[in-house]
């Protein structure tokens, strides 16, 4: 079907060219004859060795030459037989393949994450002592402590080194005594350490914390009358019956 079409299409182009050519030569064969009638009918007796005799015969054979040039073949035509394109056969599905190509760092490193960076031996460090901090408390609880570590870790006002921040002087009284790598540390106070200190940035800016009920009067007046530091919020939370308000302060 679609062979036949191709082919129809070239056959109308043809005859299309073929039938413009032979309208130019009917309209000069039509000229000529109205003159030839009118030049008969005036000069009838010198037709047959007259110049209109010689004019005709030459327009004639002029005509003839016309025709045949307009009639015959191009050789820049093009064959029908092998411009039709074959579309009865039925196309062949094309398979696609995907590949996954892996993109090029081109030497560029992601940044790491502080926990990245920390050693084993701090990352379990802070571990412990988150739960031995609070421990027994909500996973709440946990994250605003581990983030306050996080903070005391990034600040310039306390030491460069996790063991160094977590060791400092009556901070986390008594850590000498407690800590061993050993200590039990439950799965969710792990991750809450990895989840903090793999993020770019906390929930708060606190650096210090403390519990009115449990601290010292010392404490109470440093942390609430001294102006060494600034309040940030309070949180308070229950548990076996009794509610802990711990304030935290930068």
């Amino acid at each position: 079907m679609f062979q036949y079409t191709i082919v129809t299409s070239v056959v109308k182009k043809r005859l299309a060219r073929i039938y413009a050519e032979w309208e130019k030569v009917i309209f000069v064969l039509t000229a000529f004859l109205k003159w030839l009638v009118r030049a008969i009918r005036t000069h009838t007796h010198y037709l047959r060795n007259s110049m209109i005799l010689r004019s005709s015969i030459l327009l004639i054979s002029a005509l003839a030459v016309l025709l045949s040039v307009a009639t015959a073949p191009r050789n820049h035509e093009v064959d029908e037989s092998t411009s039709a394109v074959d579309c009865s056969e039925e196309a062949k599905p094309v398979s696609i393949v995907y590949v996954e190509i892996e993109p090029r760092s081109f030497g560029v490193n992601e940044p790491q994450s502080m926990y990245d960076k920390l050693t084993g031996e701090e990352i379990n460090l802070i571990e412990v002592v988150i739960q031995h901090e609070v421990g027994g408390l909500s996973a709440e609880y946990k994250k605003l402590i581990t983030e306050l570590i996080y903070n005391r870790i990034i600040s310039n006002e306390f030491p460069d080194s996790v063991r160094e921040v977590l060791y400092q002087r009556n901070q986390f009284c008594g850590i000498e005594s407690w800590y061993y790598p050993d200590y039990p540390v439950d799965e969710e106070t792990k991750q809450i350490v990895k989840e903090v200190f793999s993020s770019p940035e906390t929930s708060h800016q606190a650096t210090y914390y403390y519990n009115p009920a449990l601290s010292e009067y010392e404490s109470l007046v440093w942390f609430e009358y001294s102006g060494d530091v600034m309040y940030e919020f309070e949180y308070e939370e229950t548990s076996w019956g009794v509610t802990y308000t711990t304030r935290f302060f930068r």
